[in-house]
């Protein structure tokens, strides 16, 4: 991993958990990318060979970034994203979508056995991606949302656990918890 350039790791859930409740995927959906830790971990670690990822991300960054600064992470994401693809899965097929979830999701057509959301800690933009995502999640399909114990704003609509547990409750009937610490992982049922 010498040759990535990463400013920070938030990926140690996903080394240390994900094994445990993931499985290998043909096709992952990540609406959050940032510099691309967790795009590289799971074209590594989770992605089948010749799989295919979709890598969504306004790359404008939140009200906890510097803005001035996100041209420069998205030039990281995509060195660090290229790099993985050549060392761990050269046969892949991907997409990165710059923009909006909220619009950029209702122009996929196409299903996934992994969806990672964590492209905003808003509360109202999270449940907005769970809802508009869980139509593209395959029966038995995992998501995982992040930053369910976020305290980085004193409004609780500023962090994602609001929307968690409201998405959680609605489809409580058509979802499993697989794993809820830090993160929480869901399987649809079939």
């Amino acid at each position: 991993m010498s040759d990535y350039d990463f400013t920070a790791d938030w990926c140690a859930s996903m080394r240390e958990e994900w094994p445990t409740y993931v499985p290998r995927c043909k096709n992952i959906l990540e609406i959050g990318s940032y510099e691309g830790r967790g795009t590289c971990w799971m074209v590594e670690n989770i992605l089948e060979p010749e799989g295919f990822m979709v890598c969504l991300d306004t790359w404008e960054g939140g009200e906890e970034h510097d803005r001035h600064a996100m041209n420069e992470v998205m030039a990281r994401f995509t060195k660090n994203f290229a790099l993985a693809r050549e060392r761990y899965n050269p046969g892949m097929f991907y997409n990165v979508i710059k923009g909006q979830s909220a619009v950029e999701l209702r122009r996929l057509n196409k299903t996934f056995d992994l969806i990672y959301i964590d492209g905003s800690h808003q509360a109202p933009d999270v449940l907005t991606d769970a809802v508009m995502a869980w139509q593209l999640l395959q029966p038995e399909g995992i998501m995982i949302f992040d930053d369910y114990g976020w305290q980085g704003h004193e409004l609780a609509t500023h962090r994602p656990k609001m929307a968690i547990n409201a998405f959680l409750s609605v489809f409580s009937e058509r979802l499993t918890i697989v794993h809820q610490r830090y993160q929480i992982a869901i399987r649809k049922n079939a």
